[in-house]
């Protein structure tokens, strides 16, 4: 009886082993030059880190922009005090990849999760007016999100 679970949990295992493997595009695409995908890995600050995509992207999303890119981020990165001489690098656009390739990377990436991050704390529920004011100056003043991400001012123009 014991060996006959045994088999079986070997089964199960190895055909789930895919799932959870790493695709060979990572490697192939040098997608491991500008990301991570792990905490442990070095940080690189040349891309975002991936090791939380799966609570970080929606997935429908991920795979239209590996297929087709665009520039989401309008900020340059320099890794000293170069940027003060206007040497700092340009943000290159990400490359594409086929549907294919897309399909098998973000089967991966949104497998990729914090176990410590506290699930169902978004909903769905409009914030009021104070909310999107405290919200508003996080975002912009207190986090320092709006030095990478574009946001609306109050006259609903991108700064």
């Amino acid at each position: 009886m014991r060996s006959c679970v045994n088999i079986l949990l070997l089964i199960f295992f190895v055909n789930a082993l895919p799932a959870w493997a790493e695709p060979e595009e990572i490697n192939k695409k040098g997608c491991r030059d500008c990301h991570r995908f792990s905490l442990k890995e070095k940080q690189l600050n040349k891309g975002p880190d991936l090791f939380y995509s799966g609570d970080k992207f929606h997935k429908n999303w991920l795979r239209k922009f590996l297929q087709s890119p665009a520039l989401i981020h309008e900020m340059n990165f320099s890794s000293g005090l170069d940027f003060l001489e206007g040497k700092s690098e340009k943000k290159q656009l990400h490359i594409a990849l086929t549907k294919g390739e897309a399909e098998r990377i973000v089967s991966f990436l949104v497998k990729l999760r914090l176990p410590t991050l506290e699930a169902g704390k978004v909903t769905e529920e409009s914030l009021s007016k104070g909310e999107r004011a405290r919200v508003k100056i996080l975002f912009e003043r207190n986090l320092g999100c709006i030095s990478c991400h574009r946001a609306l001012n109050l006259v609903g123009k991108v700064r």
